[in-house]
């Protein structure tokens, strides 16, 4: 018998330490309206309340800042 599985799974090991998936980010709302907001990166529905701030992932962060009202907060 065949010594691959092993070797496949050694390599998936080392394929997800590779992953970064960053520092959440805190994301602040100013807005009038509830909005619901889908990250690009992730998928994640982020629904964002006036004047509330949302802990979002840091490969979405930078295309959410980019909409209106929406801002990072400072930690």
């Amino acid at each position: 018998m065949s010594c691959c599985g092993r070797q496949r799974a050694a390599l998936g090991g080392e394929r997800a330490g590779l992953v970064n998936e960053g520092a959440p980010v805190w994301i602040s709302y100013a807005g009038v309206r509830t909005i619901s907001v889908k990250g690009p990166a992730t998928g994640h529905i982020y629904r964002f309340v006036p004047g509330n701030s949302l802990r979002v992932h840091a490969d979405d962060a930078p295309s959410l800042r980019d909409i209106p009202g929406l801002q990072a907060r400072q930690a």
